[in-house]
């Protein structure tokens, strides 16, 4: 090999050292600006058994994160007070006049700049998904410490809009993911309006959700299970949500009729925690129907080894020897105390009524497609 040959061979092996010593410190500054950033929250809530208003305002505060962020990006002598102020206007979406604060709209405004720019410092987000379009250039160029037209400041019909969409923007930017640990029904009265939040477009693609037990009851009642029908109507009535039973299209005037002339409320002595009057015989009602059904079911199952829970036999047992002493509540107009476990006549009917709601009720179904779509047994996160 000439020596021309030999410069030009060692050239090239400096050009592919330099090409690869690029191409490390490329990734080298690229694993330390993900170590330096922000990290993206996620945030875990379980049991939120219907408390629709509690969990609106909860998800507003982002769980908390909106004051800590904002304490964090804005200076040390911010007072605590100033601090929760912008975090109502963000909660808002609108400015506040507060005396006390003595911020005028400019200041609100400077400052929700700052605040995102925490947030976003070394994140990388696409400014589409991030920023609403109206004000996607103005939002930017602020960040960047870039001037902006006058009235931006001056015409407060301009100032106004920018406070909300930078509340906005600061609130889609604060929360990544949420992970829902089941229980949407149970003893709070909105349920519905907690599933038409977690499915609608803005947090439908950043919930995870892992189904509960009253979660898999409701479920298992769409798809016509009796028990679990009578079981989830049966919790329903004790807490007495006939506002619900209405929103979700439930007719309970037949198991109201029955409930009332077959369980006068007097009657109703046992642990039964409804408040109202007709809520407490439907709840009686209803808790028999499910342990009779349930009782069958454990029969014509002998594989679940569940003998042990055949408990009306035990009752009758109780009833006919008279020894009800232990009992806290001995009225049981239906109950045969040759056959406990045998639906009566009437039992039937309103059973049969309820099941047939439950698989026809269309607005149910759009609530619990929900469920069925995007829930699962475990997430690993």
């Amino acid at each position: 090999m000439d020596s021309k040959t030999s410069s030009q061979a060692e050239n090239q092996s400096d050009l592919i050292r330099t090409g690869e010593i690029d191409k490390l410190a490329q990734e080298l500054l690229r694993l330390e600006n993900e170590l330096n950033s922000n990290i993206p929250a996620t945030l875990c809530i379980s049991d939120l058994h219907g408390e629709g208003g509690r969990f609106i305002s909860i998800l507003r505060g982002r769980f908390g994160m909106m004051y800590q962020t904002c304490r964090e990006a804005l200076p040390n002598t911010f007072s605590s007070h100033k601090i929760q102020y912008l975090t109502r206007v963000i909660r808002k979406k609108s400015y506040i006049k507060d005396d006390e604060v003595n911020m005028d709209i400019q200041d609100v405004i400077l400052c929700l700049v700052d605040v995102l720019r925490y947030k976003l410092s070394n994140v990388r987000f696409r400014m589409e998904d991030i920023f609403l379009p109206e004000f996607q250039t103005t939002i930017t160029r602020m960040i960047s410490g870039l001037p902006v037209p006058d009235p931006v400041f001056e015409e407060e019909i301009i100032s106004l809009r920018l406070i909300s969409h930078l509340s906005h923007t600061i609130r889609k930017v604060l929360l990544d993911r949420i992970i829902v640990l089941g229980d949407v029904f149970d003893r709070g009265s909105q349920p519905d309006k907690i599933i038409r939040i977690l499915s609608s477009p803005s947090y439908r693609n950043m919930v995870d959700y892992v189904f509960g037990n009253h979660d898999i009851l409701w479920m298992g009642a769409a798809s016509g299970n009796r028990s679990l029908i009578a079981e989830a109507m049966r919790i329903t009535c004790r807490y007495d949500h006939f506002e619900l039973m209405e929103r979700l299209h439930f007719d309970s005037s037949k198991l109201a009729a029955f409930a009332e002339k077959t369980y006068p409320s007097d009657t109703v002595t046992g642990n039964f925690k409804a408040e109202t009057a007709r809520g407490r015989s439907m709840e009686k009602a209803l808790a028999i129907i499910q342990f009779k059904i349930e009782e069958q079911t454990i029969r014509d199952h002998p594989e679940y080894e569940m003998e042990s829970r055949l408990w009306l036999d035990k009752l009758a047992g109780m009833l006919k020897s008279g020894k009800t002493e232990g009992l806290n509540d001995n009225h049981f107009p239906t109950i045969d105390l040759e056959s406990p476990g045998r639906l009566t006549g009437e039992e039937q009917e309103v059973i049969d009524d309820l099941v047939e709601q439950f698989i026809t009720n269309k607005r149910l179904m759009r609530l619990l497609e929900y469920f069925f779509s995007q829930g699962k047994t475990y997430h690993i996160h």
